[in-house]
């Protein structure tokens, strides 16, 4: 039983350590993992309930039999806690590192804030653009506007089944379906200058909703 214990707790260990791998090639590829669209985490969840209820039904049959009690002990508490480090932990910054490394293969910080520029140009305070490749928001009275875009700036460089939001401040181009997997993206801000960014100053990613 011992053994079986130790194998139990590699393997909740494993799937801790499987959201944030999850989580950074998600953001690597410019989306979130999903499974028939349920998000990926999904699954080494269950496997962690799982091999969790497995330890605890081995911890049982340990203290009624009295035999290998510490050792089995220390593995259940210590695969309980493992399984709890991406309740409080969040995988969010593995995303948004991933997702960091998608956007600046693809266009570079000027290229960003051009994008950005354009937009605080030609679209109205409190407007919305979506990409063609969002069907649910796109329409061809979008279309003069979204090749304008085209034409001046690298966007197309970009997934095109984003939203882009013109804000009073700032610019943020977003992804995602909303509740079950979540919003990502990147807000570019007008004036830089001193602002937090994890791209360059003023151009921060970010993860919401998930």
């Amino acid at each position: 039983m011992k053994l079986f214990a130790k194998s139990l707790t590699a393997l909740i260990g494993a799937s801790s350590l499987s959201y944030y791998l999850i989580a950074y090639f998600g953001g690597r590829s410019g989306s979130m993992v999903n499974i028939a669209g349920i998000p990926a985490t999904v699954l080494p969840f269950l496997v962690g309930v799982l091999a969790l209820g497995l330890l605890l039904v081995i911890l049982l049959t340990a203290l009624i039999r009295k035999r290998d009690q510490p050792p089995i002990l220390v593995c259940t508490g210590l695969s309980a806690l493992l399984f709890l480090v991406p309740f409080f932990v969040e995988p969010e910054k593995s995303f948004q590192a991933g997702l960091r490394k998608h956007l600046i293969s693809r266009v570079t910080p000027e290229e960003l804030r051009q994008i950005a520029n354009e937009v605080q140009a030609s679209l109205p305070e409190g407007n919305q653009l979506p990409g063609p490749m969002k069907p649910d928001l796109w329409s061809e009275d979008y279309r003069e506007s979204w090749d304008l875009l085209t034409q001046t700036t690298a966007i197309d460089q970009l997934d095109p089944s984003m939203v882009i939001y013109r804000h009073p401040n700032s610019v943020s181009i977003a992804w995602g379906e909303g509740r079950l997997t979540g919003v990502w993206g990147v807000t570019i801000e007008k004036e830089p200058d001193g602002k937090p960014g994890d791209i360059a100053p003023g151009i921060q990613t970010y993860l919401a909703g998930h």
